[in-house]
């Protein structure tokens, strides 16, 4: 393992690695492009606010990120993926101002277990050109002109355990056009948008949200779901959508969906159904039953009555439940939204 120098920086790093090769990146604050962490050799390293990572280069911290924090000056970006295969794992990005994105990905990359928070942009905080996968991802007190997620490559998104938390953005949470954008597990709460949470011109299955708990949203159009194109349409499934305002009015949406945007075995805070199609296997609920960061209550009926069809016997909720549950009788349930709630226990009454 070698070290930087002290009048070198991580993207040094970065770009001597070749093929495969893994750069570590040690605890400490990076602000304003200066670095406290020790090089190995007694000195203190410098660091690039904007770190260009090639193609099959891991770039990962040793402990975390809540360990691991970037803070790049005013006006600068933070992280690039320039080549095919590049990985992201394990920082905070906190404190991007201006007209700069979080992340933007060129080529096909993955990035996990990191966290962008109190930010204040007025580009794309996450905008892809290829494909991206994310695990892990985590969005709180992002505040954004342009859309906070856009997807205009041919590859597709896919985001797994996908957090977006207090943030708000002048037009959408989600412009995907291209093959689409995918949600496995996500938690939406008090997001507010100048437009749609999602709006999509997509190849295919366009943005497929699937056990994806949605609450106290407001958006600036008619619809939380939009699609240019009706036979590409959203497809909601497992999710439950508890309140959504618009922003003329304190009044919940009566149809959140818009354009053939189809809907499958979630769960909605008393919507009127448009069409049969549309809400397909879905149902009204006068109270999905919400507390706290969108779990459901032991009397939720949104608790049991997911599709499992799409999960696997090694896959996990949000925080890392197993997804799929079988009684006793041998019987798969799925909960709608992001949370697997641990069934009933037993009641032991001792004398």
């Amino acid at each position: 393992m070698g070290y930087i120098k002290s009048d070198g920086t991580i993207q040094d790093a970065v770009s001597a690695a070749e093929d495969g090769d893994t750069v570590l990146v040690l605890p400490g604050t990076y602000d304003k492009g200066l670095c406290d962490i020790d090089d190995g050799q007694g000195a203190v390293a410098t660091v690039q606010s904007r770190v260009h990572v090639p193609a099959k280069v891991l770039l990962k911290s040793t402990d975390g990120a809540e360990k691991t924090v970037l803070h790049p000056s005013a006006g600068t970006s933070c992280f690039a993926c320039n080549g095919t295969g590049s990985v992201i794992d394990g920082f905070t990005v906190e404190g991007l101002s201006g007209a700069v994105n979080a992340i933007s990905v060129m080529r096909s990359a993955t990035v996990s277990n990191v966290v962008i928070r109190s930010c204040n942009v007025s580009a794309i905080t996450v905008w892809t050109q290829n494909s991206l996968t994310t695990e892990n991802l985590t969005l709180h007190a992002v505040t954004n002109t342009a859309n906070i997620f856009q997807a205009t490559g041919d590859g597709g998104d896919t985001h797994r355990n996908l957090v977006v938390t207090d943030c708000a953005s002048s037009a959408r949470l989600v412009y995907a056009t291209g093959h689409g954008f995918m949600i496995k597990n996500g938690l939406v709460l008090r997001v507010k948008t100048g437009s749609e949470l999602a709006w999509t011109q997509c190849s295919g299955e366009a943005v497929s949200w699937r056990n994806v708990t949605i609450d106290d949203c407001v958006v600036g159009g008619s619809y939380a779901f939009n699609s240019n194109i009706s036979s590409n349409p959203n497809y909601l499934r497992n999710c439950v959508v508890g309140r959504v305002w618009t922003t003329t009015a304190k009044t919940a949406l009566r149809a959140p969906l818009h354009n053939g945007e189809h809907c499958f075995n979630c769960c909605f805070l008393a919507p009127a159904k448009a069409s049969a199609n549309e809400w397909k296997n879905s149902f009204d609920a006068t109270d999905p039953r919400l507390k706290s960061l969108g779990r459901l209550k032991g009397s939720s009926p949104c608790r049991g009555q997911g599709d499992p069809s799409f999960w696997k016997a090694t896959d996990t909720d949000i925080i890392g439940n197993p997804r799929l549950h079988v009684d006793k009788a041998g019987v798969t349930t799925v909960d709608m939204g992001c949370y697997e709630n641990d069934p009933p226990g037993l009641l032991l009454l001792v004398k």
